[in-house]
């Protein structure tokens, strides 16, 4: 095996079936590269990890192909008849289901902006511990690029969210590694912060570019759909405040969603760290238009107060479906 794998790093790889001599039956399951277009009944990911493609080196990127052919997926209107509703999956902020359209969905990624600073993090370690709450088979993967592993234990006792399906992992931005651990060990959330420090080593330029962003987002999203994970990747803003990246990756993900502070030209008591839930023009997941309110305390993001919720209301602009 080792020496099969040298074979692979040659400067002139040769194809699969060069090296071990093998036919590839017909009527099989194969595997197809994205990138290449190269085809194996074999899956050089499993076989050969961290060596991708035979073809390219690609990492991440087969294709199934059932039977050995690559048949599209036929169907008509008439399944909507049959068709399951959409099944939400609660985030354990009930004013973020709200956002959301009901919740996450098994197989979406979403991804979340916001000024430094705001609460980004604070907000996805506790939709972490809420969605593995939500049943005894669910694990979450808190993936940061950005902190080591104890800075985010930290948030996590500052908050109490004290949850043993939820695993955090520091200085860690390789999406390839992370994508293998969560397919490996099963996870069904995968987050990551963030997407300036998160990168794909097959690709060339620095990280935080636009080039390793959106390489970033497109592997992230196509792994959420393939094995149907939920993934949250927390994007800063730039300068001009907008979302960093092309507008390429923000068409890939579900949903944008924005997380900042609440501003208004006549302040009232008990404003200072409200902060505001809102879709940036894109939800798949439900209605576009949707904004919610949330105050951040020293446990965490909490519900609005009565009197919030009344001075928030008394601003003509400002409508809120919670206020009781």
């Amino acid at each position: 095996m080792d020496e099969l794998k040298d074979e692979l790093h040659l400067e002139n790889p040769v194809t699969f079936q060069e090296v071990t001599g093998l036919e590839e039956a017909p009527g099989k399951t194969k595997y197809k590269c994205r990138g290449c277009g190269y085809t194996s009944e074999n899956k050089w990911t499993h076989l050969f990890p961290r060596t991708g493609c035979p073809e390219c080196g690609g990492f991440w990127n087969t294709k199934v192909l059932k039977g050995g052919s690559e048949g599209p997926g036929k169907s008509s209107l008439a399944a909507a008849k049959t068709a399951k509703a959409r099944e939400y999956i609660s985030t354990g902020i009930p004013e973020l289901d709200r956002v959301l359209g009901g919740g996450l969905v098994k197989d979406c990624a979403v991804m979340l902006g916001g000024p430094r600073g705001v609460g980004k993090t604070t907000l996805l370690v506790q939709v972490a511990d809420g969605f593995c709450r939500q049943g005894t088979k669910r694990r979450a993967l808190f993936a940061s690029g950005e902190e080591n592993a104890d800075a985010i234990i930290q948030v996590a006792k500052r908050l109490e969210c004290f949850n043993e399906n939820v695993e955090v992992t520091g200085n860690d931005g390789d999406v390839f590694k992370l994508v293998e651990r969560v397919q490996e060990e099963k996870f069904k959330m995968l987050i990551v912060d963030s997407l300036q420090t998160a990168y794909c080593d097959d690709v060339s330029g620095d990280v935080g570019q636009t080039t390793m962003i959106d390489a970033v987002t497109n592997q992230l999203t196509w792994f959420a759909k393939e094995h149907k994970v939920c993934i949250l990747i927390i994007c800063h803003l730039t300068m001009v405040g907008e979302l960093a990246g092309s507008a390429k990756s923000q068409h890939l993900v579900d949903a944008l969603l924005r997380f900042d502070p609440f501003y208004d030209q006549e302040p009232f008591e008990g404003m200072d760290n409200i902060r505001v839930l809102s879709m940036d023009g894109k939800n798949r997941l439900g209605a576009a238009n949707v904004r919610g309110f949330l105050d951040m305390t020293e446990r965490g993001l909490k519900a609005l107060t009565r009197y919030q919720q009344r001075e928030l209301v008394k601003r003509k602009h400002i409508k809120l479906e919670i206020v009781s």
